[in-house]
């Protein structure tokens, strides 16, 4: 699997349009009213970490939904993505406000600390291979100005593994028997399940390719002390679609469960469905 291969999914079926939506959200976000209010809190947590106001604002693998919220207070979002169909649906949306280019995340054509804020929303980790990632990261981070934040939307493989509660009782039995034959496996001195091993395909039924690190690992890619990783979001599309309904019980739970990530927001990372690394370069 190749980023060529990625580019290729976003411009030939991940950008369509699909109704009010395009493919790639109505695949992999609930857009359910009842479940955008909850995923909005997880947004404003997001923005919060960044400074409200500057002159460029930078999007990362902005794809065709720019982070608009979240650069109101600037003069100029930058949006970046290799895919073309991303960058006219991008531009459609932000119009003369915006500066489009077409660059790959892991190598972007700017001097170092350009940008008063930055944002890659859940885009590294469809980037092949723990080393990519790692440079798209250390993008970020050189990009942003000494003293200002940027902000990366990361997913959680932890989540998946260990903490997933789609599927009730049988789900977390299954989980507890994979937790205990990791345990085992690190005793024995087998590879991380996490590795990269050769050969490894990770694809959704639509065919695009994602991999994410443990929090522990994802630490390690920027200088000591320059990443801060706290709860994005604990619950997962595949849960809320399953589970939750629009009634006034799940609302009080969604309302529950944001405000337990507002709260603990280091403690509830490792188990999070999505994390949030806020990127931070000092003076």
């Amino acid at each position: 699997m190749t980023k060529q291969d990625v580019r290729r999914f976003y411009d030939e079926k991940g950008w369509r349009p699909a109704g009010d939506a395009y493919i790639d959200s109505q695949r992999y976000v609930d857009m359910r009213p009842v479940v955008q209010a909850y995923m909005q809190r997880s947004y404003a947590r997001a923005q919060a970490a960044l400074a409200p106001a500057g002159r460029l604002f930078l999007d990362a693998g902005c794809g065709a939904n720019p982070q608009m919220g979240f650069s109101s207070g600037y003069q100029y979002h930058v949006c970046v993505d290799f895919s073309v169909t991303g960058l006219r649906e991008a531009r459609r949306k932000l119009g003369a406000r915006g500066l489009y280019v077409m660059a790959d995340v892991t190598a972007l054509p700017f001097a170092p600390g350009t940008f008063d804020a930055a944002v890659s929303a859940h885009v590294i980790y469809h980037i092949p291979g723990l080393e990519s990632q790692r440079r798209a990261m250390q993008e970020v981070y050189r990009l942003v100005k000494p003293g200002r934040t940027g902000v990366i939307l990361y997913a959680n493989p932890y989540h998946a593994r260990y903490c997933d509660l789609t599927w009730g009782g049988k789900g977390l039995v299954r989980q507890a028997l994979c937790f205990l034959g990791d345990m085992v496996a690190r005793l024995r001195g087998q590879p991380h399940w996490a590795t990269d091993m050769s050969g490894e395909e990770n694809r959704t039924e639509d065919g695009l390719f994602y991999k994410a690190y443990p929090p522990g690992w994802v630490r390690h890619l920027l200088p000591a002390g320059a990443m801060e990783i706290r709860c994005l979001r604990w619950l997962a599309q595949p849960f809320t679609s399953r589970r939750v309904q629009d009634t006034p019980n799940w609302r009080h739970f969604l309302r529950a469960v944001a405000w337990l990530e507002d709260r603990l927001p280091h403690l509830l990372a490792y188990g999070a469905n999505y994390v949030l690394l806020v990127i931070r370069k000092d003076l």
